[in-house]
């Protein structure tokens, strides 16, 4: 089996007041989606949340994935926003998806 990787631009939101841009490589473990196998693949880029305040982060992450069914764990650095004691401001992110 060949490896598949993607270059991919998604828009997110939590359907209240976040929305924000991603530009991301993903990179495939080899698998077929159509036989109901599994797979998973990691994922780096760049992340710019748009509302309520603009800021970029880094993402690393990574995915679980049965046939059409996924699993999202993807980590944001906000390299550029400093928290208390002055370590970088993070978010992490959990999902589960369907596709098409």
């Amino acid at each position: 089996r060949k490896r598949q990787d993607l270059l991919t631009l998604t828009g997110e939101t939590d359907a209240s007041r976040r929305f924000a841009l991603g530009l991301v490589y993903q990179l495939f473990l080899p698998y077929n989606p159509n036989n109901l196998e599994m797979g998973a693949h990691a994922q780096a880029g760049l992340v710019l949340d748009v509302t309520p305040k603009v800021r970029p982060a880094i993402r690393l992450g990574g995915a679980y994935h049965l046939s059409f069914l996924r699993i999202n764990a993807l980590f944001d650095l906000y390299f550029l926003e400093f928290g208390k004691g002055g370590a970088p401001a993070w978010r992490v992110l959990l999902g589960a998806g369907i596709g098409l």
